[in-house]
């Protein structure tokens, strides 16, 4: 008998000590809500976990999309692009428009909010999150975002994972530093790309043994700009004033956001005002660039308007290194010389905005006042031409 009941005791304290574990790890847990992947979601009343469900208020997700709310005793009626959904507290099933749905968890009533799985967001809203059908989960730490996505990220392309290699020796560089993932990646030596439109040239030759991958690129900016920043706020070209000045500003741009990374592209055009099939993407990260990062940036990147504070950019970067990760017994020199903006910013640059609106709604902001990397890329492809870093040094 008292061998039972010392065992009745310690499974009831293992017991409590797994759900005290538990529930104390949900309580303070920090969640952030991610639209279609990018714009974070604020809360009066925050989430919450729960039996590894995550809830979050209704009424404020379906008002937020444009959906009327009402609520009878322990029934919530959603009227949400014509259709009318009923829900009922403490059940995992609702009727729209006189069909019964299921739901993926039930409905949740805490401090006199009603609340709703995160998977079940796709029943109350009009035009918040169209056609929600995947929902992706990170968690650092006691930190857990939420990615809501109208569809699932797609597969890269076999290819795009060849510049994993190029990434790994931009985050490893000390300074700034620019280098071509496809010149490094296709060691042909009679392989010549022709300059096209004024964009760059990409010559690979073979010299005394050495592959030297020479490259040009300039790209002037073709707004004017002004001076909101002084010398002391900029982190390049401590002795040179005249290097010192912001370029700055407001547009419609392709804009993306998550919680690792904010990015912006935009599209190179000649002289003539004829785009190209290139676009440039500047990224601000506290973390190393990844292939997925990338690639985050090129599926899901909208049209948001931008004021954009950008430095002009030169530099000139040598690469030497061994190259035996590709088989290739020799050593890489590549030669890189990137010009952003030093040729005067004017009004007959290659590159400009996007395109225009008459309705300027929520303003995003890309302030580049700290390092930050670019890549360049071929659209036709999605190619990823050159990868760089600037402001490192």
């Amino acid at each position: 008998m008292m061998y039972q009941f010392i065992l009745k005791k310690i499974l009831f304290f293992i017991i409590l000590l797994y759900f005290t574990n538990v529930v104390f790890a949900e309580e303070n847990n920090i969640y952030s809500i991610y639209e279609n992947g990018r714009n974070e979601i604020i809360f009066q009343n925050s989430p919450y976990q729960h039996n590894d469900i995550i809830y979050v208020p209704l009424r404020e997700l379906a008002e937020r999309g444009g959906s009327l709310v009402h609520y009878s005793n322990s029934e919530i009626s959603v009227l949400a692009d014509g259709n009318v959904t009923l829900f009922k507290i403490g059940e995992q099933k609702a009727i729209c428009n006189f069909s019964e749905i299921s739901l993926h968890a039930p409905v949740q009533n805490k401090n006199g909010v009603c609340y709703i799985a995160v998977e079940d967001i796709k029943y109350i809203t009009i035009n918040f999150i169209n056609n929600l059908n995947y929902v992706e989960y990170e968690k650092e730490n006691n930190t857990i975002s939420v990615y809501l996505r109208e569809k699932k990220l797609p597969e890269q392309k076999k290819d795009f994972k060849n510049i994993d290699f190029v990434l790994k020796l931009l985050n490893e560089a000390k300074s700034n530093v620019i280098i071509s993932p496809k010149a490094i990646k296709h060691l042909d030596f009679n392989n010549k790309i022709k300059k096209e439109d004024y964009f760059s040239q990409n010559i690979l030759l073979d010299k005394n043994d050495n592959i030297v991958n020479e490259v040009y690129f300039c790209c002037p900016w073709r707004y004017a700009f002004s001076e909101e920043h002084n010398i002391s706020e900029a982190f390049y070209y401590k002795n040179s004033i005249e290097n010192q000045i912001f370029m700055c500003h407001t547009s419609l741009y392709e804009y993306y956001k998550d919680a690792n990374i904010t990015a912006l592209s935009t599209v190179f055009r000649t002289e003539q005002h004829k785009e190209l099939p290139y676009e440039i993407t500047f990224l601000l990260s506290e973390n190393n660039i990844t292939s997925d990062m990338i690639s985050n940036v090129n599926y899901y990147k909208d049209e948001s308007w931008v004021n954009l504070k950008l430095p002009k950019v030169k530099l000139d970067s040598y690469i030497q290194l061994n190259a035996k990760e590709l088989n290739v017994d020799k050593e890489i020199i590549q030669k890189v010389s990137f010009d952003f903006g030093q040729k005067g910013i004017n009004t007959n640059s290659n590159i400009e905005a996007d395109g225009f609106s008459s309705v300027m709604t929520n303003i995003m902001d890309f302030n580049a006042n700290k390092p930050f990397y670019f890549c360049i890329t071929d659209t036709r492809n999605d190619d990823v031409l050159f990868v760089g870093k600037y402001g490192f040094e």
